[in-house]
């Protein structure tokens, strides 16, 4: 076991390049190395990943997957059986048919974006294309009115970027104000599809035979679907087009079409990997890469340096869009891989696909503003000339 202070997760201000080389050094250290600050074990290589993700008898979910707090998310913070009942629930709606059918209406939301975009003006990508496109998909989902979008953003907003930073100030006020409004709302929501049933997937889930969702349950689901995936697929968007921005000799891959966009997705995926860590307990005594680990031990997932991993990735530090194969760690892995992967690859697939169908021409006008939080490495701003 060692103790370093190389790298600190709480840490939101660090520069991406200063974290990718400091999860480096946690991959080359010897075991796993622990921080007295957060009270924590990182796991940062692939393989070891991999092995506690899969192992979910002994690294339970159950006691928070974040590191700065233990709110219950849905079935992300569950362990089998109830894990898997919720889960297969969920699953049985949230099928890779209904996926497919959302392409055209994000196809339509994506061309409404670019349609407001002057050519040759610098425009903010995150407001005009890669933030409203997967709240309005998410909440077509749910059968949330339009016309509440922009509060729903706003709330969804305050209450991830409190996420590890509830000490600046104004933070705290506005996340509880958001969380209270937010659950208020949702829970209206679900009220109504249980009285009136549509063709939502709320309505599904709350009457789907024996094994529909009860209230609390499907105010948590919406919850988990409105906040992390939303949040997930607007920020990888984002740092792709910046990727892509800056990688030229890559983003002419894409142009000329000897690379599928598809394809280039997963490395965007791999190389921007925003989820920034998932915790695990340990629930009884273990070894994991020759460090003992004893019950009530908590281990940090860190996903992003997995991605990274030498042993695993030819030329682990170069974005190259045809890479392959790609066995990316940005979904998670085991009984907690992410429900929404489908739906977040066709939405990135379809952003970019429809953005580079216009444009071949992307310079950034500013340097991009970063706003980490607990759970993701994101961008509030992104401006760039496309023409």
């Amino acid at each position: 076991m060692q103790t370093t202070e190389r790298f600190d997760i709480s840490d939101l201000n660090l520069d991406l390049a200063e974290r990718n080389s400091r999860h480096a050094a946690l991959r080359a250290a010897q075991g796993l190395v622990h921080d007295e600050h957060n009270g924590l074990y990182y796991v940062a290589r692939h393989a070891d990943i991999n092995s506690v993700a899969h192992n979910t008898d002994v690294f339970s979910s159950a006691g928070g997957v974040t590191y700065f707090d233990s709110v219950p998310l849905s079935f992300v913070t569950m362990d089998d059986p109830e894990h898997a009942r919720l889960r297969r629930t969920v699953s049985r709606q949230f099928t890779a048919r209904y996926v497919a059918g959302l392409r055209g209406r994000t196809r339509m939301y994506v061309d409404r974006a670019l349609d407001a975009i002057r050519p040759g003006e610098p425009v903010d990508v995150v407001d005009a294309l890669t933030a409203p496109i997967p709240l309005q998909i998410i909440s077509e989902m749910l059968g949330l009115p339009a016309s509440d979008l922009e509060i729903i953003r706003g709330w969804t907003d305050a209450m991830m970027d409190a996420g590890g930073r509830l000490d600046e100030p104004g933070v705290l006020e506005s996340a509880t104000g958001s969380f209270l409004s937010w659950g208020e709302y949702v829970d209206g929501q679900v009220a109504a599809r249980i009285a009136n049933p549509g063709s939502d997937l709320l309505s599904a889930l709350a009457n789907s035979g024996d094994e529909a969702l009860d209230r609390d349950a499907l105010a948590m689901f919406a919850t988990a679907l409105m906040v992390a995936g939303n949040e997930t697929t607007r920020h990888t968007a984002s740092r792709g087009i910046l990727t892509l921005a800056t990688h030229p000799d890559q983003l002419s891959r894409l142009l000329d079409h000897s690379v599928p966009v598809s394809r280039a997705v997963e490395e965007i995926l791999r190389w921007t990997s925003v989820a920034r860590v998932m915790m695990r307990t340990v629930t009884r005594d273990t070894v994991v890469a020759g460090t003992a680990l004893g019950s009530g031990d908590r281990v940090a997932l860190l996903y992003p340096s997995g991605n990274r991993d030498e042993l695993v990735f030819d030329n682990a530090d170069r974005f190259l869009v045809d890479r392959n194969p790609n066995p990316h760690l940005a979904f998670g892995v085991g009984a907690h891989f992410c429900l929404g992967a489908s739906l977040a690859r066709m939405e990135l697939d379809v952003i970019l696909s429809g953005l580079l169908q216009r444009y071949s021409h992307l310079v950034l006008d500013a340097e991009p503003v970063y706003r980490s939080n607990g759970l993701v490495d994101g961008l509030a701003s992104l401006r760039v000339r496309i023409s």
